[in-house]
């Protein structure tokens, strides 16, 4: 289990990430190399006694063998991490010891992605082709400059 990942952590981290359980994601394993997510989460959000990470960690394949159910397990997915996984499938996380650190580096992978694919990581078209897209387009649905 642990061949593409470097502890149970980044396994959890990174199916957290796979289930929606993120703060953004962009990339392309094929084409771009990588695909890269950022997560935060926050004391409250991993405890035991919430049902809702619970119910998504419970589906997760190293769920029993990590001890997922532990508060000890679960206290270590607190913090600010960028997840990516390669072409190889292998995974690296990165921990921030801010949220602004991890949104500086986020958003500079976030440019160079968009630079490199001139496509939109929020709706998937070309960079200001949906004048709705408040990220690649502005307020007159005229697009935004790309850096």
């Amino acid at each position: 289990m642990l061949g593409k990942y470097d502890s149970f952590r980044d396994s959890a981290l990174h199916f957290l990430c796979t289930s929606d359980w993120n703060n953004g994601e962009f990339g392309d394993v094929q084409d771009y190399g990588v695909y890269i997510w950022r997560i935060s989460n926050t004391p409250e959000e991993v405890q035991v006694i919430n049902t809702e990470i619970t119910s998504v960690l419970e589906d997760w394949e190293s769920y029993e063998e990590a001890n997922g159910a532990s508060q000890e397990f679960r206290d270590q997915l607190v913090g600010h991490f960028i997840v990516s996984e390669n072409s190889q499938g292998f995974v690296n996380v990165r921990e921030f010891d801010t949220k602004e650190a991890l949104d500086a580096r986020y958003n500079a992978f976030l440019e160079h992605y968009i630079e490199w694919s001139g496509m939109c990581p929020r709706h998937g078209g070309p960079w200001g082709e949906d004048e709705t897209c408040e990220l690649c387009t502005d307020e007159d649905g005229n697009p935004r400059p790309r850096s």
